[in-house]
């Protein structure tokens, strides 16, 4: 049956994956409940703020959407291991999802308000920097969890599972707003989805506090000697220089993801605001 079935086979095989794997379904519930509900979450922000008829965006509004969404990986990226390697992973892990969920309660209220300032923007700023120092602490827990072997298995489904999850979370918050659209206006609705995220978000914590205190990590040997953080940053400038291969691989990886951002926002603009009425989104 599952040689004429690829989806069942692959499942089959996750499943047999996760099982052999021990400790790690853990992680993945919380790392994947946390990325099923960043999907709703993302496509809440992105119909209040990109396919809302009363805003319409231009190139420009667009990429500081995106800016919001990424620049905390440039911001909060080079500290993370200050908080990771000194406390406990799964304290952290599990503050930083119910510290989110609150924030999202927060941003609700504002989205209800139909508030598009700074104060949405700064409030949408923490909880993408929450998710980050989130997916950094299951990331670095997880060598902790599985046999040195299986790590790469372990990180290429943890991974992979997780991108699929925003993805099935995306269509979630799609279907949702697509089922309460013709109840209420639009604003409300994306309150609504947001509320249901800080759900998520909630349910990931109580997932989180499965782990014991340092089932992953940090261990002893791991903790540092001296704060690190920014010094950290400019280290690896100075490996880069010694190292040009690697540097030029950063460089192109780059340049790559660069191009699809644009692309993206192309793609974006030209359905949002040519291909199809700007004032009816939904088409």
């Amino acid at each position: 049956m599952s040689k004429n079935n690829p989806t069942l086979e692959i499942t089959l095989c996750a499943m047999k994956l996760i099982a052999k794997f021990g400790e790690l379904p853990k992680l993945l519930q919380v790392r994947w409940t946390g990325q099923l509900t960043d999907g709703i979450f993302q496509s809440a922000l992105a119909s209040f703020i990109l396919f809302s008829p009363e805003r319409q965006p231009d190139a420009v509004k667009a990429a500081l959407a995106f800016a919001v969404v990424l620049l905390p990986y440039s911001i909060v990226g080079p500290y993370v291991g200050i908080f990771l390697d000194r406390f406990s992973r799964k304290i952290v892990v599990q503050l930083a999802n119910l510290f989110r969920a609150a924030n999202l309660i927060i941003i609700a209220y504002l989205i209800y308000k139909g508030s598009t300032g700074l104060t949405l923007t700064l409030f949408v700023l923490i909880a993408f920097g929450a998710n980050r120092l989130i997916l950094a602490g299951l990331s670095a827990g997880l060598p902790l969890l599985v046999d040195k072997k299986e790590l790469i298995s372990a990180n290429a489904l943890a991974v992979t599972g997780g991108t699929i999850f925003v993805v099935i979370g995306g269509g979630l918050g799609i279907a949702l707003k697509s089922i309460l659209g013709s109840a209420t206006d639009g604003d409300f609705i994306d309150g609504v989805l947001i509320l249901i995220s800080a759900g998520g978000y909630l349910l990931a914590a109580i997932f989180a506090s499965r782990f014991k205190k340092s089932e992953i990590g940090p261990q002893p040997h791991e903790v540092p000697q001296e704060i690190r953080g920014f010094g950290e940053v400019m280290q690896g400038f100075h490996i880069l220089k010694n190292h040009s291969d690697a540097l030029r691989g950063i460089f192109a990886t780059g340049v790559q993801r660069g191009g699809i951002t644009a692309l993206t926002l192309m793609a974006l603009l030209l359905e949002r605001n040519t291909f199809n009425d700007p004032a009816d989104p939904d088409v």
